[in-house]
Protein backbone atom coordinates (compact mmCIF):
# COMPACT_ATOMS: atom_id res chain seq x y z
CA UNK A 1 0.00 0.00 0.00
CA UNK A 2 1.25 3.61 -0.55
CA UNK A 3 0.27 6.49 1.89
CA UNK A 4 1.05 10.08 1.71
CA UNK A 5 0.62 10.59 5.59
CA UNK A 6 3.26 8.71 7.07
CA UNK A 7 6.62 10.04 6.53
CA UNK A 8 9.13 7.66 6.31
CA UNK A 9 12.43 10.22 6.71
CA UNK A 10 13.07 13.91 6.30
CA UNK A 11 13.04 14.07 2.68
CA UNK A 12 13.83 17.61 0.59
CA UNK A 13 13.28 17.27 -3.45
CA UNK A 14 16.04 19.44 -5.36
CA UNK A 15 15.22 19.22 -9.07
CA UNK A 16 18.76 19.27 -10.37
CA UNK A 17 17.91 19.45 -13.80
CA UNK A 18 14.09 20.85 -15.41
CA UNK A 19 13.04 18.39 -17.52
CA UNK A 20 12.57 20.60 -20.83
CA UNK A 21 15.88 23.47 -20.26
CA UNK A 22 18.78 21.90 -17.99
CA UNK A 23 20.66 24.17 -16.35
CA UNK A 24 23.28 23.70 -13.42
CA UNK A 25 25.30 25.19 -10.60
CA UNK A 26 28.08 23.83 -8.71
CA UNK A 27 28.61 25.22 -5.10
CA UNK A 28 31.35 24.71 -3.66
CA UNK A 29 31.97 23.83 0.08
CA UNK A 30 33.32 26.52 2.61
CA UNK A 31 36.34 25.83 4.65
CA UNK A 32 35.37 24.93 8.47
CA UNK A 33 37.49 27.61 10.15
CA UNK A 34 40.07 24.84 11.32
CA UNK A 35 43.64 25.59 10.77
CA UNK A 36 43.72 27.69 13.62
CA UNK A 37 42.34 28.35 17.06
CA UNK A 38 38.73 29.70 16.72
CA UNK A 39 39.36 31.83 19.40
CA UNK A 40 37.42 32.28 22.79
CA UNK A 41 36.93 34.63 25.69
CA UNK A 42 37.54 34.58 29.47
CA UNK A 43 35.31 31.42 31.02
CA UNK A 44 34.73 30.06 27.72
CA UNK A 45 35.37 26.88 25.54
CA UNK A 46 34.89 26.70 21.57
CA UNK A 47 35.51 24.60 18.54
CA UNK A 48 33.91 23.30 15.38
CA UNK A 49 31.93 20.71 14.17
CA UNK A 50 33.25 19.58 10.31
CA UNK A 51 32.68 16.96 7.85
CA UNK A 52 35.31 14.78 8.08
CA UNK A 53 35.27 13.13 4.36
CA UNK A 54 38.23 11.45 4.43
CA UNK A 55 37.85 10.01 7.82
CA UNK A 56 41.82 11.10 8.82
CA UNK A 57 40.76 13.14 11.80
CA UNK A 58 42.02 16.25 10.77
CA UNK A 59 39.87 19.45 9.02
CA UNK A 60 41.23 20.04 5.78
CA UNK A 61 40.98 23.26 3.27
CA UNK A 62 37.91 21.45 1.59
CA UNK A 63 35.93 19.83 4.80
CA UNK A 64 33.30 22.35 6.12
CA UNK A 65 32.01 22.89 8.89
CA UNK A 66 28.50 21.18 9.98
CA UNK A 67 25.83 23.86 10.99
CA UNK A 68 22.70 23.50 13.05
CA UNK A 69 23.95 20.99 16.23
CA UNK A 70 23.73 21.13 19.51
CA UNK A 71 27.02 21.63 21.90
CA UNK A 72 25.65 20.81 24.89
CA UNK A 73 28.17 21.48 28.37
CA UNK A 74 27.77 19.52 31.74
CA UNK A 75 29.41 20.17 35.07
CA UNK A 76 30.79 17.48 37.42
CA UNK A 77 27.10 16.46 38.48
CA UNK A 78 25.64 16.30 35.17
CA UNK A 79 23.45 19.69 35.14
CA UNK A 80 23.83 21.50 32.06
CA UNK A 81 26.08 24.56 32.10
CA UNK A 82 25.79 26.12 28.71
CA UNK A 83 24.03 24.97 25.11
CA UNK A 84 24.43 26.28 21.84
CA UNK A 85 23.81 25.42 18.21
CA UNK A 86 26.92 25.62 15.81
CA UNK A 87 27.06 28.76 13.21
CA UNK A 88 26.74 28.54 9.52
CA UNK A 89 30.72 27.20 9.53
CA UNK A 90 29.77 24.62 11.73
CA UNK A 91 31.27 27.07 15.05
CA UNK A 92 30.58 27.12 18.60
CA UNK A 93 31.43 28.24 21.88
CA UNK A 94 30.11 27.89 25.47
CA UNK A 95 30.41 30.07 28.32
CA UNK A 96 31.30 27.60 31.38
CA UNK A 97 33.25 29.24 34.12
CA UNK A 98 37.04 29.96 34.52
CA UNK A 99 38.93 26.69 34.67
CA UNK A 100 35.69 24.31 34.94
CA UNK A 101 35.85 20.72 33.89
CA UNK A 102 32.84 19.55 31.54
CA UNK A 103 31.55 17.18 29.59
CA UNK A 104 30.77 18.27 25.95
CA UNK A 105 28.56 16.52 23.92
CA UNK A 106 27.67 17.20 20.66
CA UNK A 107 23.95 16.45 19.28
CA UNK A 108 21.24 16.76 16.93
CA UNK A 109 23.13 15.05 14.18
CA UNK A 110 20.65 14.39 10.92
CA UNK A 111 20.14 11.37 9.59
CA UNK A 112 22.48 10.86 7.54
CA UNK A 113 25.59 11.49 9.79
CA UNK A 114 27.54 9.89 12.14
CA UNK A 115 30.21 10.72 14.56
CA UNK A 116 33.66 10.65 12.40
CA UNK A 117 36.60 8.90 13.86
CA UNK A 118 38.66 10.55 16.56
CA UNK A 119 41.56 11.66 14.93
CA UNK A 120 44.54 14.54 15.69
CA UNK A 121 42.52 16.95 14.78
CA UNK A 122 39.15 15.57 15.58
CA UNK A 123 37.66 14.49 19.49
CA UNK A 124 34.48 12.18 19.27
CA UNK A 125 30.83 13.59 19.88
CA UNK A 126 31.12 13.71 23.64
CA UNK A 127 34.13 14.60 25.59
CA UNK A 128 35.89 16.25 28.54
CA UNK A 129 37.58 19.43 28.78
CA UNK A 130 38.82 22.13 31.12
CA UNK A 131 38.22 25.38 30.44
CA UNK A 132 41.57 26.91 30.30
CA UNK A 133 43.85 24.40 29.17
CA UNK A 134 45.86 24.76 25.97
CA UNK A 135 43.14 22.78 23.31
CA UNK A 136 40.14 24.37 25.16
CA UNK A 137 39.68 26.84 22.41
CA UNK A 138 39.94 24.71 19.63
CA UNK A 139 37.58 21.83 20.74
CA UNK A 140 36.81 20.16 16.94
CA UNK A 141 34.50 17.17 16.17
CA UNK A 142 34.57 15.60 13.21
CA UNK A 143 31.19 13.82 11.20
CA UNK A 144 30.91 11.83 8.27
CA UNK A 145 28.41 9.89 5.61
CA UNK A 146 28.13 6.62 5.92
CA UNK A 147 27.02 6.78 2.19
CA UNK A 148 29.97 8.70 1.02
CA UNK A 149 32.70 5.80 1.72
CA UNK A 150 33.80 4.01 -1.35
CA UNK A 151 36.50 1.11 -0.89
CA UNK A 152 39.75 1.19 -3.25
CA UNK A 153 38.40 -1.15 -5.90
CA UNK A 154 34.60 -1.40 -5.65
CA UNK A 155 32.52 -3.62 -8.09
CA UNK A 156 30.22 -2.45 -10.89
CA UNK A 157 26.66 -3.78 -11.69
CA UNK A 158 24.58 -3.04 -14.94
CA UNK A 159 21.73 -4.35 -16.74
CA UNK A 160 21.53 -6.70 -19.73
CA UNK A 161 18.78 -6.78 -22.59
CA UNK A 162 17.66 -9.80 -24.24
CA UNK A 163 14.63 -9.33 -27.42
CA UNK A 164 11.72 -11.55 -26.62
CA UNK A 165 10.07 -13.23 -23.38
CA UNK A 166 11.61 -13.48 -20.11
CA UNK A 167 10.45 -16.74 -19.65
CA UNK A 168 12.71 -19.91 -19.10
CA UNK A 169 15.43 -17.49 -20.30
CA UNK A 170 18.75 -18.04 -18.69
CA UNK A 171 20.58 -15.29 -20.41
CA UNK A 172 22.66 -12.77 -17.53
CA UNK A 173 20.06 -9.94 -17.01
CA UNK A 174 22.96 -7.94 -14.47
CA UNK A 175 26.25 -8.44 -14.79
CA UNK A 176 28.55 -7.32 -12.27
CA UNK A 177 32.43 -7.14 -12.47
CA UNK A 178 35.56 -4.97 -11.10
CA UNK A 179 36.67 -1.74 -12.16
CA UNK A 180 39.51 -2.57 -13.06
CA UNK A 181 38.06 -4.71 -15.75
CA UNK A 182 39.52 -4.70 -19.04
CA UNK A 183 42.82 -4.31 -20.81
CA UNK A 184 45.43 -2.13 -22.06
CA UNK A 185 45.54 -1.13 -25.35
CA UNK A 186 48.07 -2.56 -27.28
CA UNK A 187 49.52 -1.49 -30.82
CA UNK A 188 47.55 -3.48 -33.80
CA UNK A 189 44.37 -3.61 -31.88
CA UNK A 190 42.52 -0.87 -33.65
CA UNK A 191 40.95 -1.44 -37.35
CA UNK A 192 42.72 1.95 -38.30
CA UNK A 193 46.26 0.85 -36.87
CA UNK A 194 48.29 -0.07 -39.84
CA UNK A 195 49.35 -3.44 -37.84
CA UNK A 196 45.88 -4.17 -37.33
CA UNK A 197 45.91 -8.84 -36.94
CA UNK A 198 42.21 -9.56 -37.27
CA UNK A 199 40.36 -9.94 -40.29
CA UNK A 200 36.78 -7.74 -41.60
CA UNK A 201 34.65 -7.75 -38.42
CA UNK A 202 37.08 -9.83 -35.99
CA UNK A 203 39.09 -8.74 -33.05
CA UNK A 204 42.95 -8.59 -33.82
CA UNK A 205 44.88 -12.32 -33.17
CA UNK A 206 46.70 -10.57 -30.26
CA UNK A 207 43.82 -9.02 -28.40
CA UNK A 208 43.28 -10.29 -24.91
CA UNK A 209 40.54 -10.99 -22.68
CA UNK A 210 37.83 -7.71 -22.15
CA UNK A 211 36.22 -9.96 -19.27
CA UNK A 212 39.99 -9.74 -16.76
CA UNK A 213 38.81 -10.47 -14.12
CA UNK A 214 35.97 -12.18 -15.13
CA UNK A 215 32.65 -11.03 -14.46
CA UNK A 216 29.58 -12.57 -12.43
CA UNK A 217 26.16 -12.86 -13.17
CA UNK A 218 23.92 -12.49 -10.45
CA UNK A 219 20.63 -12.38 -11.71
CA UNK A 220 18.85 -14.28 -15.29
CA UNK A 221 16.39 -12.99 -17.75
CA UNK A 222 14.08 -15.36 -15.89
CA UNK A 223 14.44 -13.85 -12.82
CA UNK A 224 14.39 -10.00 -13.28
CA UNK A 225 13.75 -9.22 -16.89
CA UNK A 226 14.11 -5.93 -18.04
CA UNK A 227 15.35 -3.79 -15.21
CA UNK A 228 17.35 -0.14 -15.29
CA UNK A 229 17.42 1.42 -11.37
CA UNK A 230 20.07 -0.25 -9.76
CA UNK A 231 20.76 0.00 -5.86
CA UNK A 232 23.11 -1.52 -3.31
CA UNK A 233 22.71 -1.99 0.27
CA UNK A 234 26.35 -1.06 1.40
CA UNK A 235 25.37 -3.17 5.15
CA UNK A 236 24.39 -6.21 3.93
CA UNK A 237 25.45 -6.07 0.57
CA UNK A 238 22.29 -7.00 -1.14
CA UNK A 239 21.44 -5.64 -4.55
CA UNK A 240 18.17 -4.14 -5.67
CA UNK A 241 16.82 -3.62 -9.25
CA UNK A 242 13.53 -2.14 -10.44
CA UNK A 243 11.73 -3.19 -13.10
CA UNK A 244 11.57 -0.71 -16.55
CA UNK A 245 9.76 -0.69 -19.64
CA UNK A 246 12.02 -1.44 -22.81
CA UNK A 247 10.48 -2.28 -26.05
CA UNK A 248 11.17 -5.49 -27.07
CA UNK A 249 12.52 -7.01 -23.88
CA UNK A 250 10.21 -8.81 -21.31
CA UNK A 251 9.78 -8.21 -17.26
CA UNK A 252 10.74 -10.64 -14.78
CA UNK A 253 9.27 -13.27 -12.91
CA UNK A 254 6.19 -11.17 -11.96
CA UNK A 255 5.54 -10.27 -15.56
CA UNK A 256 4.51 -6.27 -13.78
CA UNK A 257 6.09 -2.81 -14.34
CA UNK A 258 5.85 -2.19 -11.16
CA UNK A 259 8.36 -4.77 -9.39
CA UNK A 260 11.14 -4.41 -7.43
CA UNK A 261 13.59 -7.41 -7.08
CA UNK A 262 16.28 -8.30 -4.46
CA UNK A 263 19.89 -9.78 -4.83
CA UNK A 264 20.95 -10.53 -1.19
CA UNK A 265 24.43 -10.14 -1.28
CA UNK A 266 24.99 -13.24 0.93
CA UNK A 267 23.39 -16.26 -0.60
CA UNK A 268 22.81 -14.81 -4.12
CA UNK A 269 18.66 -15.76 -4.10
CA UNK A 270 17.21 -13.55 -6.23
CA UNK A 271 13.52 -12.61 -5.13
CA UNK A 272 10.61 -10.28 -5.62
CA UNK A 273 11.28 -7.35 -3.22
CA UNK A 274 8.15 -5.00 -3.29
CA UNK A 275 5.33 -3.76 -5.91
CA UNK A 276 4.98 -0.61 -6.43
CA UNK A 277 1.62 -0.29 -7.13
CA UNK A 278 -0.16 2.23 -9.74
CA UNK A 279 2.67 1.92 -12.70
CA UNK A 280 0.39 1.06 -15.25
CA UNK A 281 -0.83 -2.46 -16.90
CA UNK A 282 1.65 -4.51 -18.41
CA UNK A 283 1.77 -3.42 -22.39
CA UNK A 284 3.56 -6.75 -23.35
CA UNK A 285 2.87 -9.95 -21.26
CA UNK A 286 5.31 -12.58 -21.42
CA UNK A 287 3.11 -15.39 -22.56
CA UNK A 288 1.08 -13.30 -25.12
CA UNK A 289 3.51 -10.60 -27.06
CA UNK A 290 5.14 -10.56 -30.26
CA UNK A 291 8.03 -9.10 -29.34
CA UNK A 292 9.83 -8.78 -32.34
CA UNK A 293 7.22 -5.70 -33.20
CA UNK A 294 6.03 -4.91 -29.19
CA UNK A 295 3.83 -2.47 -30.83
CA UNK A 296 1.68 -1.56 -27.50
CA UNK A 297 4.40 -0.45 -25.55
CA UNK A 298 6.03 2.10 -28.48
CA UNK A 299 4.69 5.55 -27.08
CA UNK A 300 4.79 4.17 -23.23
CA UNK A 301 8.39 4.28 -22.55
CA UNK A 302 9.46 6.59 -20.13
CA UNK A 303 6.05 7.26 -19.01
CA UNK A 304 5.06 3.65 -17.42
CA UNK A 305 6.36 1.52 -15.14
CA UNK A 306 10.05 2.49 -12.83
CA UNK A 307 12.62 4.61 -13.54
CA UNK A 308 15.40 4.93 -11.54
CA UNK A 309 16.54 3.16 -7.82
CA UNK A 310 18.12 4.69 -4.94
CA UNK A 311 18.60 4.44 -1.66
CA UNK A 312 19.74 6.56 1.34
CA UNK A 313 22.87 7.29 2.69
CA UNK A 314 21.39 5.24 5.95
CA UNK A 315 20.60 2.27 3.83
CA UNK A 316 17.02 2.45 5.45
CA UNK A 317 15.41 3.42 2.23
CA UNK A 318 15.10 3.35 -1.53
CA UNK A 319 13.32 5.65 -3.82
CA UNK A 320 12.11 5.39 -6.94
CA UNK A 321 10.20 6.91 -9.92
CA UNK A 322 6.57 6.07 -10.75
CA UNK A 323 6.89 7.21 -14.30
CA UNK A 324 2.87 6.58 -14.59
CA UNK A 325 2.25 8.94 -11.77
CA UNK A 326 5.21 10.91 -12.17
CA UNK A 327 5.58 11.01 -8.39
CA UNK A 328 9.14 10.05 -5.95
CA UNK A 329 7.95 7.27 -4.05
CA UNK A 330 9.98 6.21 -0.44
CA UNK A 331 9.98 2.53 0.18
CA UNK A 332 11.39 1.41 3.74
CA UNK A 333 13.45 -1.14 3.33
CA UNK A 334 12.09 -3.06 6.80
CA UNK A 335 8.72 -2.40 5.41
CA UNK A 336 8.36 -2.61 2.16
CA UNK A 337 4.64 -2.19 2.00
CA UNK A 338 4.43 1.26 3.82
CA UNK A 339 5.41 3.51 1.24
CA UNK A 340 5.08 7.32 0.78
CA UNK A 341 4.93 9.24 -2.37
CA UNK A 342 5.60 12.80 -3.27
CA UNK A 343 4.56 14.78 -6.57
CA UNK A 344 7.42 16.00 -8.77
CA UNK A 345 7.22 19.28 -9.78
CA UNK A 346 6.58 19.87 -13.29
CA UNK A 347 6.45 23.85 -13.66
CA UNK A 348 9.45 23.59 -15.51
CA UNK A 349 8.05 22.33 -18.58
CA UNK A 350 5.88 24.98 -20.56
CA UNK A 351 3.56 21.85 -20.67
CA UNK A 352 3.20 19.81 -18.29
CA UNK A 353 2.69 16.25 -19.46
CA UNK A 354 5.78 16.60 -21.50
CA UNK A 355 8.10 16.44 -18.49
CA UNK A 356 9.73 12.77 -18.13
CA UNK A 357 11.15 12.31 -14.63
CA UNK A 358 13.45 9.72 -14.42
CA UNK A 359 16.60 9.59 -12.83
CA UNK A 360 17.86 10.40 -9.43
CA UNK A 361 20.68 10.66 -7.02
CA UNK A 362 20.39 10.74 -2.73
CA UNK A 363 23.19 12.94 -0.80
CA UNK A 364 23.15 14.32 2.64
CA UNK A 365 19.20 13.59 3.00
CA UNK A 366 18.15 15.32 -0.08
CA UNK A 367 16.72 13.24 -3.63
CA UNK A 368 17.75 14.71 -6.87
CA UNK A 369 15.89 14.24 -9.30
CA UNK A 370 16.49 14.92 -13.15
Amino acid sequence: MTTSGQPVTRISIALVAAFCLATAALLLPTPAAQAADVGCGAAEIAGTVFRDYNADGVAGATEPGQPGLTVTAFDTAGAVVSATVTDAVGAWSLTVGDGATVRVEVTGLPTHLQPGPGGPGSLTTVFTTIQGSVASCNLDVGVANPGEYCQANPDLVSSCFIEGPSTGITDAALVRFANTSGYAYQPGDSPLDPAFSGGPGLPPATEPAHDSPAPAYPATIAEVGSTFGVAHERATGDVFVASFLKRHAGFGSTDSPGTIYRIDGTSGAVSAFVEVPGTGLNPHPNASTNFFFDNNSFDLIGGLGLGDLDISDDDQTLYTVNLLTKSLVAIPIDTPLVQTSYAIPTGACAVAADARPFGLGVHDGIVYIG
